[in-house]
This record gives structure tokens, sequence and C-alpha cells, in this order.
């Protein structure tokens, strides 16, 4: 089945919204801009990455890329630690090792978390659509379904309220929100029943992912119910738009999107004290020195991850590609 380019296109897009979230403190404008981008960046990652693992009516844990997401969690982690150690001889940035939190939920770098909470949603799902369907001739992988559906639920409730992205709201829920969405996205474009034109459907439906965003700004009660929704809205234009021709040059940069999601906080700790350290910079940032600080990390990133790229045993241990 040809890939769908739109779709690596739309996660880079996604990707340098988390670099702008991730280039902080801010101020000002700043803070508005990051509040408008959280809204999209990382729920776009969950629902594509959950629409593809619950894809199709068999549904199985085989969807599930352990080794392609936990070998570069792995490397990366110890790469961070390394960082923060040689941050922490210069600059005497003094801070507590939450071992638990690094080795299990992602603490060793701010974009990490994501890993280990993407990995949850996808065994919940899997685990829940499974035991929705009780397969009579396999007891024991029903069994098994549902005690990693209760493991879930105590997890999520002896978690809630902690420090740990992605892991600190029950996660149970939003797994099973995001989830669903992505179900509901698979029922219709599978339906093939499009009774608007295409452009049409495409306008409709980033008008509608503008209003959704305006609204969650400013009413923050909606966003359980609504980010998921615009995520899915996304998700559904770029497979209705899957016909559009992406240029191979294009294609190249939006490829690096994970691992520019990897890398990235290499860059924001490098640059942020090569500003505050030797050019007398004054944090948190003003728009202007954010957007230019956001630029200059997604710029080296994307060309240290496209050049990485090249060599095949170092993308498959630290970007988790097999080709």
């Amino acid at each position: 089945m040809k890939r769908n380019q739109i779709i690596d296109v739309a996660k880079f897009v996604a990707v340098a919204g988390v670099v702008f979230i991730h280039v902080a403190p801010s101020e000002g404008l700043a803070v508005c801009l990051t509040q408008i981008t959280l809204q999209f960046a990382v729920p776009f990652f969950v629902i594509t990455s959950l629409y593809f693992t619950l894809k199709g009516k068999v549904i199985s844990f085989k969807r599930i890329h352990f080794k392609r997401l936990l070998l570069p969690y792995v490397l990366w982690s110890i790469v961070y630690i390394a960082l923060r150690l040689m941050k922490h001889s210069v600059i005497e940035d003094d801070r507590s090792w939450d071992v638990l939190g690094v080795v299990f939920f992602g603490k060793a770098a701010t974009g990490l978390y994501f890993i280990p909470m993407l990995i949850s949603y996808q065994i919940i799902c899997v685990s829940v659509m499974n035991v929705l369907r009780w397969r009579s001739n396999a007891p024991m992988f029903n069994l098994f379904c549902f005690i990693l559906v209760i493991f879930f639920v105590f997890l999520s409730i002896s978690l809630k309220g902690t420090d740990y992205l992605g892991f600190n709201n029950l996660i149970i829920i939003n797994a099973l929100l995001y989830g669903f969405s992505a179900k509901v996205v698979d029922v219709f474009i599978t339906s093939k029943e499009y009774v608007l034109n295409r452009r049409v459907a495409i306008f409709l439906g980033l008008l509608v992912i503008i209003l959704l965003c305006l609204a969650n700004t400013y009413m923050m009660g909606l966003r359980l119910f609504t980010i998921p929704l615009m995520a899915s809205l996304l998700l559904s234009l770029c497979l209705i738009a899957k016909e559009i021709e992406v240029p191979p040059k294009l294609q190249k940069i939006a490829a690096c999107s994970f691992g520019v999601y990897l890398t990235h906080t290499c860059f924001d700790q490098f640059y942020e004290l090569l500003y505050v350290k030797f050019l007398g910079g004054v944090l948190p940032y003003m728009i202007v020195a954010k957007l230019v600080m956001w630029l200059v990390i997604l710029i080296s990133s994307t060309v240290f991850i496209y050049v990485l790229r090249q060599y095949g045993w170092v993308r498959k241990f630290f970007i988790g590609e097999s080709r």
C-alpha cells in the first residue's frame, strides 16, 4: 500500500509545534502561541499512531512497534542523562534524580514521555478492543487482555496528580478517547462514502479545526473532548487528501519528524546554554527571541536527522527505522 505522504508532512508540522512548545520559558504573546500549539502537536502523533494500530477488523498487539519505539527511547535516555550531567557541571544546575521517572516515564528529557505514553495508549486500546470482542476460541488471550485493562485502571488511579507527563491525568480515559476517535476515523474512511466534494470537505474540516482551537483557548474545560476531535479531523483531512503529490525533497524532510522529536531537546539545551551563559541573553523568552530560537533548533535538528538517516545502522538504533 502506498505511503500517505500528506500524513508525513502533517507530522513534521506537528513536530515543529512540539519544538515551539519546548522552547521555554516564555511570556506575553509567546505564551498564547504555545497554548494554541499544544492543542494539535502531540495529539496528532497520538491519533495517527492509534489509527494505524487499530485499523481494520483484526486488532493485534503485533501492530505495536515495541522495538522501534523502545530502542531509541533507551538510547536517547542515556544520551540525555549524559548531557544533563555535562550541563550540571557548566552551570551547576542541581536537580534531583527520579530514577523511576527516567526509566519508565521519560523524565530523562522533556519530550521522551511521549514514547511510554504512546505504548501505554496502544496496549490499552488493543486490550479493550479484544476484551469487547471476547473470542470464545481464545480464553487465555481474553483473560490476558482483561488483566492488562485492570492493570492500567489501577496505574491510572495511582499516577493521577503526579508530575509524570502523559500519566498524571487518568491515562486510561485519554487512551480510550483517542482510540475511539481513531476507530471512528477508520470506519469513516473505510466506508468511502464522502457526501461532500473533497475540496469542500477539506475546507470545512480546516474551518471546524480553527473554530475548535479558538474555543479551546478561551474555554479550557472543553479540551478533554475537543482536542481528540481536532486531531481526528486533521487525520481525516490527511486521509482524504492522500492523492496530493508531495515533492521528493519535501518527502525526505517530512520523514525526519520522529528523529527531530527525539533530538530537538539536545539542541534546545545547547542553544539555551549558549544564549544565557555566553551571549548574556535573558529568560523568559519574548516572542521574537522564542521564534528565532525555535527556527534555529528546528533547522539544526532536521539537518542532523537528515544526515543521520543516510547511515542504516545508525537510523535503526537511534531513530528506530529499519530502512
